[in-house]
C-alpha cells in the first residue's frame, strides 16, 4: 500500500568542518508581536523520480506560513542545525538583513 512512518531519522543535521553554530534564542521568550520571530525548516518529498526540497518560514506569532514575496523581516529566525542554515553564505545573508539566528537543539523537529 506504500505506507510508512514519517519521523526524523539519526544524523539529519552533520555539520562540517567551519560552520558556525548559533545558541538558542527562544527558551523563555515570550511572543507576542507578528513577525518577532520566524522558524525556517526544508525537508525532502519523495516523487515518482527522486526528490523534491520543500523549505517552508512560519511566523510563530500568527503560525501562518510566511510568503516569498514578503518584504517585511523578522527580528530572530529559528532553525535547525542543518548544513544549509550553518553556511557563511545563509548567516551573511541574516547578518546583511539584521536577522539574529537562533538554532534548536539537535534531534528537535
Amino acid at each position: 500500500m506504500g505506507i510508512f512512518a514519517v519521523y526524523p531519522k539519526l544524523k539529519t543535521s552533520n555539520q562540517t568542518k567551519g560552520q558556525k553554530e548559533f545558541p538558542c534564542l527562544l527558551r523563555g521568550m515570550g511572543i507576542w508581536l507578528p513577525s518577532q520571530v520566524w522558524a525556517i525548516g526544508i525537508t525532502c518529498i519523495p516523487i515518482k523520480h527522486g526528490h523534491m526540497r520543500l523549505a517552508a518560514i512560519i511566523d510563530w506569532h500568527s503560525r501562518c506560513l510566511v510568503g516569498w514575496g514578503l518584504s517585511g523581516t523578522p527580528a530572530t529566525i529559528d532553525s535547525s542545525q542543518g548544513s544549509q542554515f550553518t553556511s557563511g553564505e545563509y548567516a551573511a545573508l541574516m547578518q546583511r538583513h539584521g536577522i539574529r539566528q537562533s538554532m534548536d537543539g539537535k534531534v528537535r523537529w
